[in-house]
């Protein structure tokens, strides 16, 4: 959503993050995600639009990060994924253009759902697309 509609997919962040990634607007009653990590975000997407995409099922460079249907997500986790609070969580996220899944840290927040909390590795660069012969 935030490469197709960018207003809207700032909204979908906004409801998808830990509330420590979110700062408030000076002079409005707005909200938006920390100006930096917009930033990196807005950096990554541009360079890659389909970034995003490679973490669906069947999502490669070779198909143009084209996915399978339905879409699917498939999340890792391992002994040490759930700290001792049992508030946050480490999953590792299968990315058909890394080499090795990627970690997301997730917060579970007062209203009991699991928001973003860390997630670098999600938007780092991926295998760029390959060119057909």
């Amino acid at each position: 959503m935030f490469c197709l509609d960018r207003p809207l997919g700032e909204e979908c962040l906004l409801l998808t993050v830990d509330a420590d990634r979110i700062e408030q607007v000076i002079g409005t009653h707005g909200k938006q995600l920390q100006r930096m990590l917009k930033l990196r975000i807005e950096e990554q997407f541009t360079a890659q639009p389909y970034l995003i995409r490679s973490y669906l099922a069947g999502a490669t460079s070779q198909n143009g990060y084209q996915p399978s249907h339905p879409y699917t997500i498939t999340c890792l986790d391992n002994p040490f994924s759930i700290d001792s609070t049992g508030l946050k969580v480490k999953l590792f996220l299968v990315c058909g253009g890394a080499d090795s899944p990627r970690p997301i840290t997730l917060r579970r927040g007062w209203d009991d759902f699991w928001r973003a909390l860390e997630w670098s590795s999600v938007v780092m660069g991926i295998k760029p697309l390959q060119q057909s012969p």
